[in-house]
């Protein structure tokens, strides 16, 4: 019984649907790539944390208390953070919140 290869003949095809896949999955401009960004937030019982993207392209897992670029976190709810760095605070939400 003669064996055929199904992945060459889908290879091209599950490329494409990946590439579909990809360009409707990305929102252009909704990340701004040379900053920290908030990626998430988690709010649970036990405390809150959230996922920095830092400007390296690094991902960060953080909690109130923590230093990021030389502010404090003082702060994690729904979709943002609070940075305070001295007696100034910024407030970081994440895209589309």
């Amino acid at each position: 019984m003669p064996v055929t290869r199904i992945t060459d003949a889908t290879a091209p095809r599950a490329a494409q649907s990946n590439a579909k896949t990809r360009r409707a999955a990305t929102q252009t401009r909704q990340l701004p790539l040379a900053q920290t960004s908030l990626i998430g937030t988690f709010l649970t019982p036990s405390g809150s944390s959230a996922y920095l993207k830092l400007p390296r392209g690094e991902l960060r897992r953080v909690r109130t208390g923590d230093m990021v670029d030389g502010a404090r976190i003082t702060a994690i709810g729904d979709g943002r953070l609070t940075l305070t760095r001295g007696t100034e605070s910024r407030a970081m939400h994440m895209a589309g919140h």
